[in-house]
C-alpha cells in the first residue's frame, strides 16, 4: 500500500502542488501485475498503474498533460525497443508504423509546441542516431550528423530547451559519451563544457539538471557551462542516478535516490524524501 508524504504547515514547499502528478516506472509494481507504467500524485494519492509492463521506460508527458510517450520493449530478450503513446486510460498505441527505414525508437522527448517529438532512432544500415517526427508519428526523419556505427555508441536524447530550438543528446564522436547540443534549426552541434547524464533543461531555461558520473550529486548549470552547482544536501551522501524531473516552475527537481525519490530544492538544496515512492525511477512531472 502507498504510504503517502506529507509536510507540516512550516515546512511545506511553495512550488509543488499536492495533486501535482507524476509519471514514473514502478520496477517491483504495486499492481498484483507486478512492474508497470505508472501515475501518481505528489502527495502518494491516485497511484494508476496504465501498463503493466516490465519493458516500459522514461515516461515523458506531452505539453498539454494528456498523454504520455514512453519507448518499450516486448520481451525480456528484445533488442528492438519502440516509441508508444498512452492516454490517461491506458490506451496505448505504437507511434511509428512498422515497415518504414526504422527498426527501433527509443528515449522519445516531446517540443513544447508539442507538435514534434525527438528519439533515438535505429535503422537496419545504421547505429542509433537522432530522429524526428510529428506527434502523429508521421514525418520520421533523421537529424544531424551520421550516427556512430551500431555498437559503438548511442546518440541518446535527452532535453529540448523550451524555447524549441536546441535538443541535447549524448555524443559518443569523441570516443566517450558526453553530453552535446545540437542546434535544430542550424544543425550545428556543440559539446556542453560539463559532463554528465540524464540532462534536462529547466522549464525556464536558464539552467540544465544534470547527475554526475562520478559521485551521484544533482547539479544545475547554465547552458554555457558555468555556474555549476551541486544542488542536492551537500552533506547528504545519497547516491543518484537515472533522470530528473523539473518542477512546471523551476524550482524543484524530483531524483532517484538509491531509496526512492527525493524532492529537492533548488534554491536552498533541501531535500525531502517522497516516503511513498519505493522502487519508482524516470519520473516525469506533468505539466500544469
Amino acid at each position: 500500500m502507498a504510504v503517502p508524504f506529507a509536510f507540516a504547515c512550516t515546512d511545506q514547499p511553495t512550488g509543488p502542488l499536492p495533486d501535482d502528478m507524476l509519471a514514473v516506472v514502478d520496477i517491483t509494481g504495486r499492481a498484483p501485475t507486478g512492474p508497470c507504467l505508472a501515475v501518481i500524485r505528489l502527495d502518494g494519492s491516485g497511484y494508476h498503474c496504465l501498463l503493466p509492463d516490465p519493458g516500459a521506460g522514461d515516461p515523458v508527458w506531452v505539453p498539454d498533460g494528456s498523454r504520455l510517450l514512453f519507448h518499450r520493449l516486448l520481451s525480456p530478450g528484445d533488442e528492438f525497443p519502440h516509441v508508444y503513446l498512452a492516454n490517461l486510460a491506458g490506451d496505448t498505441t505504437r507511434l511509428i508504423a512498422p515497415g518504414g527505414s526504422l527498426i527501433a525508437e527509443w528515449y522519445p522527448v516531446v517540443a513544447p509546441d508539442g507538435h514534434w517529438i525527438y528519439f533515438a532512432g535505429r535503422t537496419a544500415s545504421e547505429g542509433y542516431g537522432v530522429w524526428e517526427s510529428r506527434l502523429d508519428g508521421t514525418a520520421a526523419a533523421r537529424i544531424g550528423r551520421a550516427p556512430m556505427p551500431y555498437g559503438t555508441g548511442v546518440d541518446r536524447v535527452m532535453s529540448v530547451s523550451p524555447d524549441g530550438r536546441y535538443l541535447i543528446f549524448e555524443n559518443s564522436r569523441s570516443g566517450e559519451q558526453r553530453l552535446a547540443t545540437l542546434d535544430l534549426t542550424s544543425g550545428q552541434v556543440a559539446d556542453l563544457q560539463f559532463r554528465g547524464e540524464n540532462a534536462q533543461w529547466s522549464p525556464l531555461g536558464t539552467r540544465i539538471a544534470y547527475v554526475d558520473w562520478d559521485i551521484g550529486r544533482v547539479h544545475t548549470v547554465r547552458p554555457d557551462g558555468t555556474d555549476d552547482r551541486i544542488v542536492s544536501n551537500p552533506v547528504d551522501v545519497t547516491f543518484y542516478g537515472g533522470r530528473c524531473a523539473w518542477s512546471p516552475d523551476g524550482r524543484f527537481l524530483i531524483a532517484r535516490a538509491l531509496g526512492g525519490l527525493h524532492l529537492i530544492d533548488v534554491t536552498t538544496t533541501r531535500t525531502t524524501p517522497l516516503t511513498f515512492g519505493g522502487p519508482l525511477e524516470s519520473p516525469s512531472w506533468r505539466p500544469r
